[in-house]
């Protein structure tokens, strides 16, 4: 998580109000949707290529580093999709919809 981590450090620089900082043990659904935003934004050919004065192995280093924080964005997201489906609750919802159809199909 290290360049995510460095990744909203820098972030955070520029936001005003205390309470919309990013906290990287505490992102929301939204705070990875913002910062996919932010991303999608840095991406851009001005943005990635400065305008064009940028050189190609800045824009390489600048490129491979959004890269991994997309990548530890992606990972954060892939973890809470799995505790979602191997959560208790849906385990018991499986398996009473299971034992229903099988009682229906007797």
């Amino acid at each position: 998580m290290r360049a995510l981590e460095r990744y909203i450090d820098t972030q955070n620089l520029f936001v005003s109000n205390p309470d919309e900082l990013f906290n990287i043990r505490n992102l929301s659904d939204n705070n990875i949707k913002d910062l996919r935003e932010i991303i999608a934004a840095d991406l851009s050919p001005e943005n990635l290529y400065g305008d064009g004065e940028l050189s190609a192995s800045v824009v390489s280093n600048k490129l491979s580093f959004l890269t991994a924080v997309e990548a530890e964005l992606s990972d954060i997201s892939s973890k809470r999709i799995q505790s979602i489906f191997n959560a208790p609750a849906l385990e018991s919802a499986f398996k009473l919809t299971a034992s229903l159809q099988a009682k229906a199909n007797n």
